[in-house]
């Protein structure tokens, strides 16, 4: 009964200092009671040997009266209804961005959130190299998913992310490619809805979000902020 905030299914991966025989055990079949006194961040570094597992209500209660604050919730399985009350409790429903790669998870969240803003997450069937089928297929899966939103005229969702993968060395240099990219952004943008760029392997590189934002990506998802902001920096400086 207790929400939580963890990305993988089982603790094996978050802490190494779990016991053996919790190690592998979804976590949710595991009591709050065995979980709340874990050390999840030793593995990082010693310092942060006092760092819990968090609640979804102790991040919510962080984000109350703090309006700067937004959270882009992965759900992992978390009921749109219960978050949706959730953050309600906490008066930060607008600052929570309910993420998901179901879109129809997405919706039904908007439907008890009203005040709540949402991004739904295109990957393209994670494509694993460059090649003409693996491109056909990403830009299917993706054209497939966005036929289905648009039919309800994208209702209830604010924001989709476009996972990208790129090699300027390959012949199929970005997947999906540029020119299904700069189309698809305009046909969103009719509608109102704006486009997130994630680009996981070539995070590293300040050209990728300088591309992403030439091809018309309203904004970035990065494992790296560092270079992001500097991509950032210049583009303002550019725009000035």
């Amino acid at each position: 009964g207790i929400a939580i905030a963890l990305h993988d299914p089982t603790l094996r991966r978050t802490s190494i200092t779990v016991p053996e025989a919790l190690r592998d055990t979804p976590v949710a079949k595991l009591n709050w009671s065995e979980i709340k006194d874990i050390d999840v961040g030793s593995k990082w570094d010693k310092k942060y040997a006092s760092y819990r597992i968090a609640t979804m209500d102790s991040i919510f209660a962080a984000m109350k009266d703090r309006p700067e604050r937004l959270l882009y919730l992965d759900e992992k399985g978390a009921p749109p209804k219960m978050m949706a009350e959730m953050s309600a409790k906490y008066g930060v429903q607008g600052q929570v961005f309910y993420c998901s790669s179901n879109w129809r998870k997405v919706v039904e969240w908007s439907k008890f959130a009203p005040e709540g803003r949402s991004m739904v997450w295109l990957h393209g069937a994670w494509p694993k190299d460059f090649s003409d089928e693996t491109l056909a297929r990403a830009e299917d899966s993706m054209n497939k998913t966005i036929a289905e939103m648009e039919a309800i005229g994208f209702k209830g969702i604010t924001q989709i992310q476009l996972h990208t993968r790129t090699n300027p060395k390959e012949k199929n240099p970005i997947i999906p490619s540029e020119k299904f990219i700069r189309e698809t952004i305009k046909r969103l943008h009719k509608y109102g809805v704006k486009v997130n760029g994630a680009d996981w392997r070539r995070g590293k590189e300040k050209e990728v979000y300088l591309k992403m934002w030439d091809m018309g990506f309203d904004s970035f998802t990065t494992d790296y902020p560092e270079v992001m902001f500097e991509a950032i920096r210049e583009i303002t400086s550019k725009a000035k």
